[in-house]
Formats: structure tokens, sequence, C-alpha cells
């Protein structure tokens, strides 16, 4: 029974249980505190069903475990040096199962995903999971490997999952409403502006935290032949290329607010929540010369994109109470 146990929390640690929640808690808020307040204002509704934005959630969760597990298959050699303790993949989970996870999670999103497309009458978006699937195949097994090009595509694929939300809802708003853009006027921007406002955010804080992870895995990856950034520029011009990131994501937040969202609240929340944690990453990442340092700056990156996700109630209250949006 205990080991029962054992190897049921070894399952919940391969598919990242904390970053599944925040993929099902960034769709839903995108949908039910953007998407839908935005409609509501313009006297539209949802077309979309919550069964099929259920499909369309689990389709998303069940491609993100399925990448994953097979990154901690192929990863398992280079995690033993980096991370010997955490290690699952043939010490807790036999190789044979992990694999078989993959085959499963891959199989479910790709068919809930071209299910769906099929039923709103958009068979293309379904492409997109079989697309997805092999990306994140191809970026375990090379993409990773190649500078920088794998870090981008983790930072993409983040940055896609509320983008997806949208693209969904469009056709059925289009076939119930006309043209979409057209009976929303401004609103319709607005409407992209927001979604891609989180997407970009979900974008760069993630790539400035692969790159963070890849610099306290440097040992492991230098061992099995990986060409991070780290390992091709070194560790003092990755932190320079780091602070770049940071400083771009900085006025980022800083031009959100102040051409688009000049309000108190605003700028309360993006001090206490992001710019206040971005100088601290800043002040760690000047001392960082450990595995164990930089794994506290991911930490505090994994909280910031909590945090900015979280951001989505905000939004919400100005949506609902028509505030002008710049």
């Amino acid at each position: 029974m205990v080991m029962k146990a054992k190897h049921i929390g070894a399952f919940f640690r391969l598919i990242r249980t904390p970053n599944i929640l925040m993929v099902i808690a960034t769709q839903c808020l995108m949908r039910y505190c953007i998407i839908a307040p935005m409609l509501k204002s313009n006297g539209f509704d949802l077309q979309m069903s919550n069964f099929d934005f259920f499909l369309l959630v689990v389709a998303t969760v069940c491609l993100t475990a399925g990448g994953y597990v097979i990154n901690d298959y192929f990863d398992r050699k280079a995690d033993l040096i980096n991370r010997p303790d955490t290690v699952i993949v043939g010490l807790l989970i036999k190789r044979r199962w992990v694999m078989v996870f993959h085959i499963v999670f891959n199989s479910i999103g790709i068919l809930a995903g071209l299910y769906l497309a099929y039923k709103i009458q958009a068979i293309y978006l379904g492409i997109l999971f079989i697309l997805g699937s092999g990306i994140l195949w191809f970026y375990s097994t090379t993409y990773k490997k190649q500078l920088i090009f794998g870090n981008l595509i983790v930072s993409f694929s983040t940055g896609m999952v509320p983008v997806l939300v949208l693209l969904f809802e469009l056709p059925l708003l289009s076939s119930k409403y006309g043209s979409i853009i057209d009976a929303m006027g401004l609103n319709a921007n607005q409407l992209a502006g927001w979604i891609a406002g989180f997407a970009i955010f979900g974008f760069l804080i993630s790539l400035i935290r692969e790159i963070v992870k890849d610099t306290q895995d440097f040992e492991g990856d230098q061992a099995y032949g990986m060409q991070t950034l780290p390992i091709v520029v070194g560790t003092r011009w990755t932190k320079v290329i780091l602070y770049g990131l940071i400083l771009i994501f900085a006025f980022g937040l800083i031009y959100v607010y102040y051409f688009h969202l000049r309000y108190s609240i605003t700028l309360v929340y993006l001090i206490i929540f992001q710019l206040l944690p971005l100088i601290v990453i800043a002040f760690l990442l000047y001392k960082a010369d450990s595995r164990k340092k930089y794994r506290n700056i991911s930490s505090i990156l994994k909280i910031m994109m909590l945090t900015g996700i979280l951001f989505a109630f905000i939004a919400r209250h100005f949506i609902v109470n028509h505030y002008l949006i710049i």
C-alpha cells in the first residue's frame, strides 16, 4: 500500500501537477475573466459550450503532460547528474510505463483536439494539436540540445495556452454573429489585445525561466553533449542575456501600465507581484554561483507566472465596469 501511494505520487510529479494546474487556471481565466465579460459588454455570449471547453482544456493538458513525460524519458541520464534526488524514470516508474503514459496522453490530446475542431467546423485548428505533439517529441529528442531553439519552443508553447481559448471561440462567434470584427469594432481589437498580452507575458517569463534552468543544469547538460546557452556562451554571457530579457520584460510591464491600464490598482499589483520580484531576481542572478541559487530564481519566476495569470481577475474588473482601456 505504501509502494502504491509512492508510485502515485511519482506519477503526479512526472506530469508536473502544479504546472498542469496552471495550464487549467490560465485557460479558465481567459474564458471567464476576459472573453466572456468582453463579449457580454457588447451584447454577445460565449458560443462554445462548457463541455466543449472542457475538451479543449483536456486536450491542452494531455499534450502538456505528454511533453513533460517524454522529456523526462530522454533526459534521464542528464537528470541523474543534475538532480539525482528527483529522478523518477527507471527508478520509481519503469521506462516502458513512461512511454505508455506518453502515448496515452498524446492520443487523448490529439483526438480530443481533432474532435473539437471538427465539431466547431474549424478542422484546421486540430492540426495545432498534431503539430504540438510532434514538436514536443522532437524538442525532447533534438531541439532541446540546440542553442536557444529548445527554449523558444517551450516559451512559445506556454504563450499558446491562452491563445487557444480565443482561437476555438472565434469560429463559433463568427458563425453565430457574422463577422466578429465588424460586430465588435474596436472591442474586438481589445479582446485580442488582452489575450495577446497574457500570451506575450507567458512567453517572456517562460523564456527567462528556461534559460535559468539551463544554467542550473549546466553540468549534466554538458556531460551529455547539449548545446544550451550557458554551455555555448558561458555563464557570464548567459547572465548578460538574462539581464537583457529582464529589462525587456520590465519595460513591457511599464508600457502596459502607462499606455493601456493607468490605474492605481494596476500599478500596485505590478510593483508588488512583478517589478519587485524582478529586482530580487536581478540581485540573486548577480550572486548566483550554484544550482541552489539558480533554483531559487526559478522558483520566484514560477510564482511570478502564477501572479501574472491571476491579474485576469483585475482585468475582469476593468472590463465589467467599462473602464477605458486605451
